[in-house]
């Protein structure tokens, strides 16, 4: 019996020994991992900085079976969050700072516990190196739980590491995964379609179409106008030597309407001609390859570029669809055949618009930037018409 006491009162004398010492270890913690992806940072900023990625690869350490997600409105920028549950645990994550195509500073709440996590993404000869870090201060059964496991560098570090090798697998896979056909010659319709008109330097090309989409969905939904197909962008002027271009993002309807005059939206109408389509399965990083795979085509099968119409991408499948970017679709086409005459009230007016001789780059329709936009100098004169919907742009 004396034994079974002197036992007890040991067992007692450790557990407040050890409570004493875990108690007195430094909660404070920071930990950071690296790794280099040969990937363009801009292309990876848009992944980490996109919550709609995040469940695709392990950057939770226990998903378990079932597990659900939450997500902001707005699932990129400051203020996008997800939020998840499990079995064992509560988290969410939320932006509180956004640096384009170079940092981004998380907070996360797990189960009631607070840390900070922060990215950044730098360019090196390999590719971009992606340093993902966190600092917080451990509660004391997450103490204990590190002092069993070694430490906070590695209780935490290897699901830092987790994360990182998921991150850079999936990126790597999907963009890596794309297609370029050349379909060859085929008739396309005309048609009208609302345009945001614009003109910006080529390196803002990305994320000036990127802002511009997002913002024309915005105005259909507003006004409650009906799409007729994908979105596309209009190729007006591809100046190499002035380092500009000449656009407008585009959505097609099915008749021709009015907006209030001064607006950013304007009515076109798109006439019918003879196109040289390529296909592209894949990231739009690979877009510059597409066109220069058309424009080849071109030469090498003696084609004559019809410069009275301009050349247009039409996004057939993007990320609204699937974040899959291996299974995203793009169509290009480049008009041919002889000049016909200018089209007055079409997109050109005249046969000396040039069409690029190098590669256009790729645009992605999500979220991001205000767009530069360069409004017409005067609304576009009232066509003869029975259509008299006037739609307003609620920015005026």
């Amino acid at each position: 019996m004396k034994i079974a006491k002197y036992i007890f009162l040991l067992i007692v004398l450790v557990a407040i020994a050890l409570t004493v010492y875990v108690a007195t270890l430094k909660g404070d913690y920071l930990v950071e991992r690296s790794k280099t992806v040969p990937v363009s940072k801009k292309i990876i900023y848009d992944y980490v900085n996109n919550y709609k990625n995040w469940e695709d690869w392990d950057f939770i350490n226990d998903k378990g079976s079932n597990i659900q997600y939450t997500y902001s409105d707005s699932t990129a920028g400051n203020g996008a969050y997800i939020s998840w549950k499990n079995n064992t645990e509560e988290g969410r994550l939320e932006t509180i700072f956004a640096k384009e195509a170079d940092s981004l500073a998380q907070k996360k709440t797990v189960s009631g516990e607070t840390s900070f996590q922060y990215w950044s993404f730098k360019d090196t000869e390999q590719g971009t190196k992606i340093t993902w870090y966190t600092k917080g201060e451990l509660g004391f059964v997450a103490k204990f739980k590190n002092l069993l496991e070694g430490g906070t560098q590695k209780s935490v570090g290897k699901d830092y590491d987790k994360g990182l090798a998921g991150l850079t697998k999936i990126i790597i896979e999907q963009i890596n995964t794309f297609d370029i056909k050349v379909e060859g010659v085929t008739n396309r319709n005309g048609g009208f379609y609302l345009q945001q008109q614009a003109i910006c330097k080529i390196p803002e090309l990305t994320d000036t179409i990127t802002a511009m989409t997002t913002a024309i969905f915005s105005f259909f939904r507003n006004n409650k106008i009906t799409m007729t197909g994908p979105p596309f962008t209009v190729y007006k002027n591809y100046n190499t030597t002035t380092g500009t271009v000449d656009f407008a993002v585009a959505m097609p309807i099915a008749e021709e309407i009015f907006t209030t005059p001064g607006s950013d939206y304007t009515c076109a109408k798109l006439e019918p001609g003879t196109y040289l389509k390529t296909v592209l399965h894949g990231h739009y990083s690979h877009s510059k390859q597409a066109w220069d795979k058309a424009m080849a085509y071109i030469t090498t099968n003696n084609l004559v570029q019809n410069t009275a119409l301009p050349n247009l991408e039409v996004y057939v499948k993007g990320p609204a669809e699937t974040k899959n970017a291996a299974e995203w679709i793009t169509e290009l086409y480049i008009p041919i055949g002889p000049v016909t005459a200018p089209v007055e009230n079409g997109v050109v007016t005249s046969n000396t618009t040039a069409t690029p001789t190098t590669a256009i780059p790729g645009t992605t329709p999500a979220t991001v930037l205000k767009p530069k936009v360069v409004k017409p100098k005067a609304p576009v004169a009232k066509p003869t018409t029975t259509t008299t919907e006037v739609f307003n742009d609620p920015d005026q």
